[in-house]
């Protein structure tokens, strides 16, 4: 079984002896050019293994979006009523508030 120490190592071996080579002026243009497809594979790889391993994932991501906008306009409405029970609560309760102030009425 292939660790993922060993694999780091391996990187950081290699890339030494690259930028080695590179100062020596060993055929250097061949090892900048060796270099950058390395990176480059080594990025579209990364790209395919995200890309085609979210794609179950994307659609559920799809889907919820879908529930969303359908629920919106139930949340809008639930939002509203909210919005207007707070509206009287906060009546309600400055009214208690001046009974309380003035005092019973028949005292």
């Amino acid at each position: 079984m292939i660790q993922p120490t060993h694999v780091a190592s391996a990187a950081v071996w290699a890339f030494a002896i690259i930028i080695a080579v590179n100062q020596l002026g060993i055929g250097a243009t061949l090892v900048n050019t060796w270099l950058m497809r390395t990176v480059g594979a080594l990025a579209l790889g990364i790209g395919l293994a995200f890309g085609l391993g979210g794609k179950e994932t994307a659609g559920k991501i799809e889907g919820w979006y879908a529930k969303g906008k359908e629920a919106a306009p139930k949340v809008a409405v639930a939002g509203d009523a909210a919005k207007q029970q707070g509206q009287e609560m906060k009546e309600q309760a400055k009214r208690e508030a001046q009974q309380i102030q003035t005092g019973p009425r028949g005292a």
